[in-house]
């Protein structure tokens, strides 16, 4: 402050040095921690936060790469089983291929059977139909032919007349000798008459017994005739009933019996629902599988069960554990935070209230110690000053003795006692902390194991369920097709009952009409024999007519004959001579019985015709019908072959059609599963081991497309939690993660010899990022943290220095601005003001600074073990961004600003540096508040008026001696005793001095006097008018 005051020139920089070494001497500014520097922490902990954020989704990614494998495995087997069954099919499937290529040769093999069997059975179906119809006509022609011959010819009384020609010509011979008798001359006319009586009657006998014996063979023959029908009938009879019982122990009746037979079969089938047996056998396949599934469901389940259980249990100790690991933690950072109470109150900080008591009072502990609240001591804000006047308390005199010394006014050693006990529990508890961790280390490998077992058995339940879900699919279709089987085989039972119904109904009126033909046929016969043997017998009568009609006429002829003798006799004996009358009438019986006789000889080459007609055609008349009956049997026999053929055909065709059906729809749909089976093992990676298939070949397909899809979609998830993990970790390329991970792949790309961008290395990189997550990210998160905690408490710590510096500013400018005004007597100035103000809060960096320190000590109150938030990073980032360019520096000068501020004559006016202040007013004017500031701020420093104090003072010439007057009154109104050296020795200047020096180098010091009315007598009582006292 002398130095200030003696020289003018840099003053203002002075009083600002002057104010730094005087008022923050205790304060020292703590350069910049080092290591903020290292801005990769910000980075670290952004990659590590922007990593853990991302954890539920990379756990998920690990979780989908465990399952993926767990699926791979299960896709792995089912393939293997597939690819067993593919096997199995594919020779079913030439099996089928193979049966199908039989049955269609056999198709073609029956067809060709059929048509060539069916050619030749139409040919001799044709021919029998040809000759029946054949030998129908000509047994038509010939009954035709007999018929014209009975009918129209009238053959047999033609016969008959020619049989009795000589009876004709006998009787025509009679009547010619009647003719000629009657012409003769009656003589010996009794003798005569009887003679010719005698003649008469001899010839009448005569012609008689011819008749009679005809008649009588005609009667035999008759009585031959009828036995011989009768016969005939019999053995007709006979022979129909034989046909009847071939008929009924014939094909038709036994494939009567056989339809029927088989429609009750089909009229079961149609009412009874049977399953196929395969479909059965299927069904059973699938249930045992079912079976199998629920019980390997069932064991899991258990063995899930426990492990949960005991998960459980575990995951409880897990709890405990972080519970007490926390409550350690707490602990720690509590005997921590009571280290940290003591450090403080062992080594206070500049400013604080403790460190002033210690520095201005060291019996403090004996009195205001006892008393005062320890929270207090650390203050910094409540500018302590000690006066030391007395021992009362805000005017209290109090009996301290009586209170006990607290701990926080212990002596030095106490405390260091307490430190090194304290520091001692801070390790017990960092131990425990340590043997915490490890305990929950161990149980969390342990819950870990057991995750890693339940896990894939969890795994395993969800695939044994959805293999059963897709078993009951299967289980259903098969049911399905088996009750469509049954319903398609009841349908087909139906319809073949209808079929055998039709064929039945077809068979038995084939069976009715063959018995209709047989008694149509038989009855024909029997009507034809009747015919026959009608017609044998009408001629047989018609000749015994005949004959019985020539008796009557020889008869009549016999009577009349002896009628005429008689007459004759009589005429002769009275006339002797002739009738003429008698004589025409017997010449025109003569000549119509010659007529008779002629026409009766020409009958015999009719009946030669006849006969012959009758040897040739109408005696064989039955051989040929009975070739018509052996060729309509024939006939019938060759179409009952010919129905039976196509029946047969048509029943081979459709079992064979059926067959081939059935294996047609087998060889699709195994055709179809093996397509489909085939597609889904290329899509597999290659399979060498074949496993004993133990499930149904459809619920393989379903399985291993389920498990191909399920691979897919994990596949995805996994290289997409892969990409999402890598996205974040390569944005922070400089980063501890990064370099973790990236020492990883590069270990992975050793052992795999696979480069990093193949799909299979991507997908084995979650393995990576587990070991990442579990391993490298907690030891580098605790490190983090550990790290942060120290760059943090560096920086707070700074912030706290710059703001001990800020809050001592503050209170040394309110100080100094009571301080400067007070007995002020220039009356041009008035509301001089000096303002101290820190350039700390004038930088940027003040505020982020203080806005990191705001949520710096928030997060460390809520004792947060995490890392810190991405506002606590930034702010973090920003203030360290801001400190690097921040013109800070280690000495108080730099750190403060100093502004004057004044009144002249009313005008308001500042300066903050010397040239401002030289061009506020004139000279003196600056020179003034110059002097104004410094009295009071050295009574600021000096406060007791006791003191005196001597201030070496320069330029007061440049002073008015009004200003002079008054300045050297606020002097000794403040105890300011002032020394100076003068080139000039003027009196208005001297007067003020009471002792006056001149120093001269040849002559030493001498004293000046002051010459008696020397001084202006007028001046010197307005001096003393102004002056309120004289300067000692």
């Amino acid at each position: 402050m002398s130095h200030s005051i003696l020289r003018r020139k840099d003053m203002f920089e002075r009083l600002k040095n002057m104010i730094a070494e005087t008022q923050f001497k205790d304060i020292h500014i703590n350069s910049r921690p080092e290591h903020l520097k290292d801005k990769t922490l910000i980075q670290d902990i952004a990659a590590l936060r922007d990593f853990t954020a991302s954890e539920d989704r990379i756990r998920d990614c690990i979780e989908n790469h465990n399952t993926r494998l767990l699926v791979v495995k299960d896709r792995d087997d089912t393939a293997s089983q597939l690819k067993a069954r593919l096997v199995e099919a594919n020779d079913e499937l030439s099996q089928l291929a193979t049966s199908m290529k039989v049955t269609e040769s056999k198709l073609v093999a029956e067809k060709e059977k059929y048509e060539t069997e069916t050619e030749t059975l139409r040919t001799r179906y044709q021919e029998l139909k040809s000759k029946t119809s054949q030998l129908d006509r000509d047994i038509k022609t010939i009954y035709k032919d007999h018929d014209a011959w009975i009918n129209e010819r009238d053959i047999h009384s033609k016969k008959a007349k020619y049989s009795n020609l000589q009876q004709e010509q006998q009787r025509l011979d009679n009547l010619k000798t009647q003719l000629d008798q009657l012409t003769q001359q009656v003589k010996n006319l009794e003798g005569e008459r009887d003679t010719e009586k005698y003649k008469a009657r001899e010839h009448r006998d005569q012609i008689q017994n011819q008749i009679n014996i005809q008649r009588n063979q005609l009667v035999e023959e008759l009585r031959a005739g009828e036995q011989k029908k009768s016969e005939v009938l019999q053995v007709l009879s006979q022979d129909k009933q034989k046909a009847i019982d071939s008929l009924n122990d014939g094909e038709l009746s036994l494939r009567l019996k056989e339809l029927n037979s088989d429609h009750a079969t089909a009229k079961v089938t149609a009412n009874t629902y049977i399953e196929r047996p395969l479909d059965i056998q299927e069904l059973s396949d699938i249930e045992s599988s079912e079976l199998t599934y629920l019980e390997q469901i069932d064991g899991k389940r258990e063995s899930l069960k426990t492990l949960e259980s005991e998960f459980d249990l575990v995951k409880k100790q897990r709890d405990s554990a972080h519970d007490l690991l926390d409550q350690a933690k707490i602990n720690a950072d509590k005997e921590r935070g009571k280290l940290n109470s003591l450090q403080a109150i062992a080594y206070p900080n500049d400013g604080t209230l403790l460190s002033e008591f210690r520095r201005e009072n060291p019996k403090w502990t004996e009195s205001i110690g006892r008393i005062i609240d320890k929270d207090l001591l650390l203050r910094s804000d409540l500018e302590p000053e000690y006066i030391g006047s007395t021992d009362t308390v805000f005017g209290w005199s109090l009996l301290l003795e009586k209170i006990d010394i607290p701990d926080h006014c212990a002596d030095d050693e106490t405390l260091a006692q307490r430190l090194d006990q304290q520091e001692g529990v801070v390790r017990n508890a960092e131990k425990t902390i340590v043997e915490r961790e490890a305990a929950a280390r161990s149980i969390h490998t342990q819950l870990k194991e057991l995750d890693q077992k339940i896990k894939p058995l969890r795994h395993d339940i969800d695939e044994l369920t959805n293999r059963l879900s897709n078993l009951w699919a299967e289980k259903q279709k098969a049911k399905e097709t088996a009750k469509h089987n049954a319903i398609a085989d009841q349908s087909a039972a139906k319809n073949e009952m209808v079929r055998i119904a039709a064929e039945i109904t077809q068979t038995e009126k084939q069976f009715n009409e063959k018995r209709s033909q047989i008694n149509h046929r038989f009855s024909e016969h029997h009507q034809e024999i009747n015919a026959k043997y009608q017609m044998e017998s009408q001629r047989i009568q018609r000749q015994k007519e005949l004959l019985e009609e020539s008796l009557e006429t020889a008869e009549s002829d016999f009577k009349d004959q002896l009628k005429r003798i008689e007459v004759r006799y009589s005429e002769y004996c009275i006339e002797s001579g002739v009738n003429p009358e008698d004589v025409r009438e017997l010449r025109g019986k003569v000549n119509q019985q010659t007529k008779l006789v002629q026409e009766i000889k020409e009958y015999w080459i009719e009946i030669e015709k006849f006969d012959h007609w009758s040897s040739v055609r109408w005696d064989t008349r039955e051989n040929i019908e009975q070739q018509l009956r052996d060729c309509e049997a024939a006939r019938d026999e060759a179409q009952e072959n010919i129905n039976r053929h196509n029946k047969d055909y048509s029943l081979k065709r459709n079992t064979l059609n059926q067959q081939l059906s059935i294996d047609t729809a087998k060889y699709k749909e195994l055709e179809v599963k093996i397509r489909q089976g085939t597609s889904l093992i290329n899509r597999c990676p290659v399979i060498d081991e074949i496993i004993e298939p133990q499930h149904p070949f459809g619920a393989l397909i379903l399985d291993l497309e389920r498990h191909l899809t399920r691979e897919a979609q994990l596949r995805e998830d996994v290289l997409n939690g892969v990409g999402i993990a890598q996205q974040i970790l390569q944005q922070y390329v400089n980063s501890r993660i990064y370099k973790a991970w990236q020492m990883l792949l590069d270990q992975r790309k050793m052992v795999s010899g696979l480069n990093e961008f193949d799909v299979e290395f991507r997908l084995s990189q979650p393995n990576d990022l587990a070991h990442l997550l579990d391993n490298d990210v907690p030891d580098l998160r605790d490190l983090l943290i550990e790290q942060v905690r120290a760059v943090g408490d560096s920086l707070s710590k700074y912030h706290d220095n710059l703001n001990s510096l800020n809050k001592e500013v503050d209170r040394v400018s309110r100080h100094l601005g009571k301080n400067i005004n007070a007995n002020q007597r220039i009356e041009n100035l008035t509301n001089i003001e000096l303002q101290v103000t820190s350039v700390v809060k004038e930088g940027d960096y003040w505020r982020k600074l203080s806005e990191f320190n705001r949520q710096w000590v928030e997060w460390c109150e809520d004792r947060d073990f995490k890392l810190p938030p991405d506002v606590l990073l930034e702010s973090i980032q920003l203030a360290n961004d801001a400190l690097q360019y921040a013109r800070v520096k280690s000495d108080i000068n730099s750190l403060i600003r100093l502004r004057i501020c004044l009144e002249e004559n009313g005008r308001r006016a500042h300066a903050t540096s010397a040239a401002e202040l030289d061009a506020v007013s004139s000279n003196g004017i600056s020179y003034l508040a110059i002097l104004v500031i410094f009295k009071g701020m050295a009574r600021y420093l000096c406060p007791n008026l006791a003191i005196s104090l001597h201030w070496p003072i320069d330029e007061l010439a440049a002073l008015s001696p009004e200003n002079i007057a008054r300045v050297f009154a606020m002097f000794d109104e403040a105890g300011i005793y002032c020394f100076s050296a003068f080139p000039s020795t003027d009196p208005n200047l001297l007067k003020f001095f009471k002792h006056r020096k001149l120093i001269d180098r040849r002559t030493g010091v001498r004293e000046l006097k002051e010459k008696g009315g020397g001084v202006n007598s007028e001046l010197s009582s307005r001096l003393s008018e102004l002056v309120a006292g004289e300067v000692g």
